[in-house]
């Protein structure tokens, strides 16, 4: 290209009259001429991306200098006619002067489009300023050393700071000392990696000292960096609130089984390093059910606190104390872990639990049967625990208030448990099993919504076995789909019978997590509505937390399925199992069900039921940001009801409306409307007998 604009201007020099008249050979022309030629020549050897890049700046200049050019050699041609003397050319003074007259125009567009330019770029300036000076988030400018070049007007609001007193400080000095280190090395990855944004999380010092959790999106910026910062602290706080309470009993403080199964696996997997032996010890409270009974369950539940304490009191440091649920509690012994050890240990929480306890006013006595457990060679996590479990009920069997050390021959429970999987087998090729109904109420006009459906079950011999044994057992044996399915039929068919007696309302079935992971589901759920035509918005399937602990895509994908058919989903139990925030915003659920153990102490003034009851209040804020409906579960004295109702929640369901009842118990409560609310409580005339 640069060959070919010399050779071109050569050749338009000796068109003028002046240089064409005296031309000689050697003289500049020719210079000119041949230097063309010379770059033409050298041309093919240069790079061809080096030659790209230099062909677009060159048509990019020249495209700028082209009118420039041309009005320049126009005036030169009429100059040089003037100085020597020659008569100008018509031509020449026509197309000189139309040249000059179109540089002219084509500088006053130039104008005109700078000026539009200054005016749009103007107010692009003006909409940016807005945004940021509007914006919640604090938007930062530093260098990529970290030095503060602009902070937003929200850096007050957020931080507490005025935008000109951090401008020209470091950024890491209001980083966390532990986040400092690895905020600066994750912002040297970013500048060096080339990539347009990145995300990082630290905790800020605010300007009252306090530290704010602090989420931030780094953008690149033509003077360093932009930081698009926003506080999470409140997120932060309730994310680890749940996961708090996910492994640790609410009423105690206690860890809970999943924590203490946790510490037993890692305490077995020491004792393959150094050889020791640990010891599981089970406790159980004897006389607990009367005290509840007798007492009440607030004094019931000062008692466990108590119990709790005096455990802490007496176990050593490094060891173990947990609250399974109820009574139960267990202890990990992990250094020197001897049966002399272990049984003294045992016999000093004896004495201890068996002191008399002072609650709801009363002085009561409790005994406490305790069983011990030994790791052997090749002992699991479950093993342990599981011969704990068998000891303390010997201990119970034998009399109580006693210490019983595991003996192989303690097999008694697994015969029970042999003779029940066979009854079981029965029991479903029979359907011998019993669906009970707990109503769910609305909080503002006391009309039943929704029932539960819990299923009943009574052995050959009448004895009602627990649902914990025995869905235990159906999940162990594998017939936990085979049960799952006809209580979704059952449930169906009675909802049914209800609709079309008028009382439109819906039922909740309990999943469990195997009944989700196996092929089938959303099948199963279609021939059960659709075999007795119950629209499907009518029945709601409840999961845990739990199933979301193996196969997390293929368990989303099976319930996205069941909700695109218009069956509702809810979570049950939130908050108690593996909560997790990314999970509630992945799954297709309608619904939140709000574990008991976060309101048992909502009334009471003491720490505890304070912090619960802000707990309660948090996850409904939660449930209903997300636009999701809210049930409180285990909803049982007034004061519970009327601040819960304060705090917005929706429904409930406990016995302070109702306990589980057969059909023809919830056919008499519907019948007689809506179950009349006052500000403290329930007025409920003469209930319907409760089903055990």
């Amino acid at each position: 290209m640069l060959g070919l604009a010399v050779i071109a201007v050569a050749d338009a020099l000796w068109t003028l009259p002046t240089l064409h008249s005296s031309f000689r050979s050697g003289g500049l022309l020719d210079a000119a001429w041949f230097s063309g030629a010379v770059v033409l020549a050298v041309a093919p050897w240069v790079d061809a991306s080096d030659r790209v890049v230099t062909t677009r700046r060159a048509i990019s200049l020249l495209g700028v200098l082209t009118p420039y050019l041309a009005a320049a050699a126009s005036g030169t041609a009429v100059v040089a006619g003037i100085l020597t003397g020659n008569p100008l050319d018509p031509v020449v003074l026509l197309i000189g002067g139309s040249v000059i007259i179109a540089l002219l125009i084509r500088q006053g567009v130039t104008l005109l489009d700078n000026v539009a330019l200054n005016r749009e770029l103007a107010a692009r300036e003006d909409h940016f300023r807005s945004l940021v000076q509007g914006s919640s988030d604090v938007i930062m400018i530093a260098t990529e050393q970290g030095q503060l070049r602009y902070l937003s007007p929200a850096v007050e609001q957020v931080f507490g700071y005025q935008p000109d007193e951090l401008v020209g400080s470091q950024l890491r000095l209001i980083i966390h000392p532990e986040d400092a280190a690895e905020f600066m090395a994750e912002l040297r990855e970013f500048v060096d990696s080339g990539a347009p944004s990145t995300r990082i999380d630290c905790r800020v010092r605010g300007a009252d000292g306090t530290w704010r959790h602090t989420e931030s999106t780094v953008s690149r910026h033509p003077e360093g960096l932009i930081f698009n910062s926003r506080d999470v602290s409140d997120r932060v706080a309730l994310q680890e609130q749940l996961t708090y309470f996910a492994f640790h009993d609410t009423l105690t403080g206690l860890p809970n089984r999943a924590l203490f199964a946790d510490r037993v696996t890692h305490a077995l997997e020491q004792r393959g390093i150094d050889k020791r032996p640990i010891a599981v010890l089970f406790l159980d409270l004897d006389g607990f059910k009367a005290v509840n009974d007798s007492v009440g369950h607030a004094a019931g539940d000062e008692l466990l606190i108590q119990a709790a304490r005096r455990l802490r009191s007496v176990i050593r440091a490094g060891d173990t104390a947990a609250r399974f649920g109820g009574d139960e509690f267990a202890v990990l012994l992990e250094s020197d872990a001897t049966p002399k050890v272990a049984r003294d240990v045992a016999e000093r929480l004896l004495a201890a639990l068996s002191e008399p306890y002072r609650v709801g006013g009363v002085e009561v006595v409790v005994a406490a049967s305790i069983g011990i457990a030994f790791s052997a060679p090749g002992t699991s996590t479950e093993e342990l625990m599981r011969n704990a479990d068998l000891a303390m009920y010997r201990a119970k069997a034998n009399g109580k208030g006693r210490v019983e050390v595991y003996e192989p021959s303690m097999h008694t429970d697994v015969v029970r448990r042999v003779e029940l999987e066979a009854q079981l087998r029965r029991a479903l090729r029979e359907r011998r099993f019993t669906l009970l109904y707990q109503p769910v109420v609305d909080l503002s006009s006391g009309r039943i919504t929704d029932v539960e459906a819990l299923i009943r079950w009574r052995d050959e011999g009448g004895a009602l076995v627990t649902p914990a044994e025995f869905i235990r057992l159906a999940e162990d044996s594998g017939r936990i789909v085979q049960l799952g399915r006809w209580v979704i039929q059952e449930a169906v068919r009675q909802a049914t019978r209800w609709h079309r007696a008028g009382h439109r309302i819906g039922v909740a079935v309990n999943l469990s997590a195997r009944q989700v992971a196996t092929p089938g589901l959303i099948e199963g759920v279609q021939a059960a509505l659709e075999g007795c035509g119950l629209p499907p918005e009518a029945l709601t399937l409840e999961i845990t937390e739990s199933v979301l602990l193996d196969g997390v895509e293929s368990t989303v994908s099976r319930l996205r399925a069941v909700k695109e058919y218009g069956v509702r989903l809810a979570i049950d139990d939130f908050g108690t199992g593996y909560s997790s925030l990314a999970y509630l915003c992945r799954l297709p659920v309608d619904l939140l069900k709000i574990d008991r153990a976060f309101i048992e102490g909502l009334g009471r003034d003491d720490d505890h039921a304070i912090n619960c009851g802000k707990l309660a209040a948090a996850i409904i804020r939660l449930g209903r940001d997300l636009d999701l409906e809210l049930v409180v579960e285990g909803i049982e004295r007034p004061e519970q009801l009327a601040l819960l109702r304060d705090m917005g929640c929706q429904r409930g369901q406990g016995f302070l409306f109702s306990g589980p009842l057969d059909a023809a118990g919830v056919q008499t409560l519907l019948d007689r409307g809506p179950i009349p609310l006052r500000r403290g409580g329930v007025d409920t005339p003469s209930a319907p007998t409760l089903v055990p």
